[in-house]
């Protein structure tokens, strides 16, 4: 694998720091390998690890003090969508000489100031889901105030985006499963955004045909073959592709809202809730193209429904949440004042939303 790095690497002096999420194996033959011919080659490599996929900004501005003293670097993200965000906000806040993460979400126009030092960011996904490798968001969560928050700028798109077999081989076909539903989730929504376009759809398309069709060889076939991990993959790009103009809205509102209460799944989260979401908007808008033509793509897969995809994957994996009222209520009214709720085909009123919600959560 270290081939490929030769060009980018070994040929220049600036630092190297690895940004490591937890569910990485360390112990990666080609990953032991290129850090051996980098240290070969008297590369300064600095190894941030063991950061949660769930990032936070405490966590971030912890890994930002021991790389802020140098001067150049490249950044190589090395996990799933979290790490690669870690990836992304680390190099932002190295860029701008700015000490604390949080700060960029409340003042934004510090995303826009003048670059004081030279950066370069180099994604390696170790899943197949969130597709943040292809987008210009950073998602955020702040412990203190309890809340997820996303920024954007194409400064933090990666240079570019490798993919290697070995890191994802082994997955555990409960990480791929909750992946790709995070991946097909995104590509369903974009397709209900108000802002999708020829653009976005060509690749929520692609996503879903994709997912459809490699999704259950891996996982009720059992082949674990490169190129069904490759076409996984492949559709966790596409699908950063289509969110990145179109946005998510009603399901990702509701899953990055209840995420950091209940610490269950993203993937996971994101699978239960989208065809509850979908069926929602299909009941208000049944005449729509687009809902239509998702149904389609099921059905001519011998899939009943959205609802029956889903389930096939699912079945081990069921939640049944437990809130109690002020939990409840604290939720629906955080859900409603996240900001991509407004990309929604149909407006979600209070009691839409709650009779969505009480779907899946029991108020105790």
């Amino acid at each position: 694998m270290y081939q490929n790095f030769k060009k980018e690497f070994f040929l220049n002096k600036n630092y190297i720091v690895f940004v490591i999420g937890k569910s990485f194996l360390m112990k990666n033959q080609d990953f032991k390998s290129l850090i051996f011919f980098l240290k070969k080659e008297k590369k300064k490599i600095f190894i941030l690890k063991n950061l949660s996929e769930e990032i936070h900004n405490k966590e971030i501005d912890n890994a930002y003090k021991k790389i802020r003293h140098l001067k150049k670097a490249h950044f190589i993200a090395v996990g799933g969508g979290g790490t690669i965000d870690a990836g992304k906000i680390l190099s932002l806040m190295f860029m701008k000489k700015v000490e604390k993460s949080w700060e960029f979400f409340l003042n934004k126009d510090l995303i826009n100031k003048k670059n004081l030092k030279n950066a370069k960011l180099y994604a390696l996904p170790t899943t197949s889901g969130s597709g943040s490798e292809a987008t210009p968001f950073i998602v955020l969560y702040n412990e203190a105030f309890k809340v997820k928050k996303a920024i954007a700028t194409k400064e933090v798109l990666p240079n570019i985006i490798f993919f290697n077999y070995s890191f994802i081989k082994n997955m555990p076909h409960s990480i791929s499963i909750n992946s790709a539903m995070d991946a097909l989730g995104q590509a369903i929504e974009s397709l209900i955004s108000k802002k999708r376009n020829k653009y976005s759809e060509k690749f929520a398309y692609k996503t879903i045909n994709l997912i459809i069709k490699y999704l259950p060889l891996l996982v009720i076939n059992k082949e674990n073959t490169f190129l069904i991990r490759e076409k996984l993959f492949t559709a966790s790009i596409y699908s950063g592709k289509s969110i990145k103009v179109a946005e998510t809205n009603l399901a990702h509102a509701i899953c990055d809202s209840l995420g950091p209460l209940t610490k269950l799944n993203h993937g996971l989260l994101v699978g239960t809730f989208t065809p509850i979401c979908f069926n929602f908007f299909k009941r208000k808008n049944f005449e729509n193209r687009q809902i239509n033509k998702i149904e389609k793509i099921f059905k001519e897969n011998n899939y009943k429904n959205i609802s029956n995809f889903y389930s096939k994957f699912l079945k081990n994996n069921k939640i049944n949440l437990k809130l109690n009222m002020f939990e409840f209520y604290k939720i629906k009214q955080k859900i409603l004042n996240v900001g991509s709720m407004k990309n929604c085909i149909s407006i979600v009123t209070n009691d839409e939303l709650r009779k969505i919600l009480l779907k899946k959560i029991d108020i105790t």
